[in-house]
């Protein structure tokens, strides 16, 4: 009998929801089926055994969920934790219930069985385990959770669905035509977006229309994955909504900006400072948090290809150009949400790809693919996508206009 399948590469990781399939079935046979006291005493104790794999598995499940809720395709799907745990508790009111259930031995010198009262603890224990779960799942007061959820669901929906969907949002800015008519065509669409959003998820975005949050993002993601019907595709509806609002208001001259999350006017003035100068304080943090990370790991993988930088280029001055771009208002939101993302080894190699295709700042007989080549030798996770490096890096900038401006003049 085994309830439970990891460490054992020849079989099939079990979904949680077949792992408990699992244990009633055990459960039920052992009820059900054993007619004589010794078997039934054996298979108590055998099932006591196997619960405690079980436990700590869910144990684990709760500890890796506890300062990160998991992105929708990391998630446990058609697993209700609540159900879960009444049916245990349905089988251990049926266990005590037992007429063979008592606090001793079976009585056979030579089978010295584990207590039925063991298999009740062990029980009582994976509900607990179970309780646990539910909890890091629905986390009422870890505002942290939300706002790092809602970052990692967007980015994940950025850079595997947005490209996409904006796509079809530049095919209808297309049949607008006439330069003229771009600013009222921006607007308009901001504004049509901008009330989508709020008809479905009100709470996202500041009474201005200029702040989005991070927590009430991640809080509306979340409800939506575990307490709803909803399935991916009805996530990606709010993503895009919440995308799609920052990229046409920006486009239409607003400063739309993301917030961790919503700062009341008593925090305001605990502070001593107004709302907006709270905000921009909020800001700052977010970039400097966001800018010393990414400038950390730009100047790793830089070090990787410095020798075949040309003077006056080096690992310095590409750190020095970066850290200039993030002082720059205009490139701010661009590079917290690219460098703060999975997208950001993309981005790193399509500076890179600037540097060598556009100035030239590398041995002129350093290729893109080579140059993917060292960086597969280097993470061997990424040998495999090494065609993929290089062309992000013969490419280059291709996604943020802005971005690209500013490595070819600096």
């Amino acid at each position: 009998m085994t309830i439970i399948n990891q460490g054992n590469i020849y079989l099939p990781k079990k979904s949680p929801k077949q792992i408990m399939d699992d244990v009633h079935r055990c459960i039920n046979d052992c009820l059900d089926c054993l007619t004589q006291k010794t078997a039934f005493f054996a298979m108590c104790d055998a099932l006591t055994l196997e619960l405690t794999a079980v436990c700590d598995h869910f144990g684990e499940m709760s500890a890796k969920y506890s300062n990160r809720l998991p992105v929708f395709r990391e998630q446990i799907h058609n697993f209700d934790i609540e159900e879960e745990i009444i049916r245990l508790e349905d089988q251990i009111d049926r266990l005590l219930a037992h007429p063979f259930y008592d606090d001793g031995y079976c009585g056979d010198a030579d089978l010295e069985y584990g207590l039925p009262g063991d298999l009740n603890l062990q029980l009582t224990a994976l509900c607990e385990k179970l309780y646990d779960l539910h909890r890091v799942f629905f986390p009422t007061d870890r505002a942290d959770l939300y706002i790092c959820y809602s970052k990692d669901e967007l980015s994940e929906y950025n850079k595997r669905h947005w490209e996409r969907h904006q796509r079809g949002l530049m095919r209808n800015e297309s049949v607008c035509s006439v330069q003229a008519n771009r600013a009222q065509f921006y607007e308009e669409q901001y504004q049509m977006h901008l009330k989508d959003l709020r008809t479905i998820v009100p709470k996202v975005i500041s009474d201005n229309n200029l702040e989005l949050y991070h927590e009430a993002i991640g809080r509306v993601l979340w409800r939506y994955a575990h307490e709803t019907d909803a399935d991916l595709d009805s996530l990606h509806a709010v993503m895009a909504m919440v995308r799609s609002v920052e990229h046409f208001g920006k486009l239409a001259g607003h400063e739309v900006v993301y917030l961790d999350r919503e700062v009341s006017d008593n925090e305001a003035k605990d502070c001593g400072l107004s709302a907006d100068e709270l905000k921009e304080q909020t800001l700052k943090n977010q970039l400097d948090h966001v800018r010393q990370a990414s400038l950390d790991w730009v100047k790793f993988r830089i070090s990787i290809v410095e020798a075949r930088l040309v003077k006056p280029f080096s690992q310095q001055w590409v750190c020095e150009m970066l850290d200039k771009a993030f002082e720059n208002l205009e490139l701010r939101d661009d590079l917290i949400r690219k460098f703060c993302s999975a997208s950001r080894r993309k981005t790193m190699y399509q500076v890179i790809g600037e540097l060598l295709n556009v100035r030239h700042a590398f041995d002129p007989e350093l290729k893109a693919m080579e140059i993917a080549e060292i960086m597969g030798d280097k993470f061997p996770s990424e040998k495999k996508k090494k065609d993929t490096i290089s062309n992000y890096i013969r490419l280059g900038i291709t996604d943020a206009e802005s971005l690209k401006k500013w490595v070819d003049d600096y």
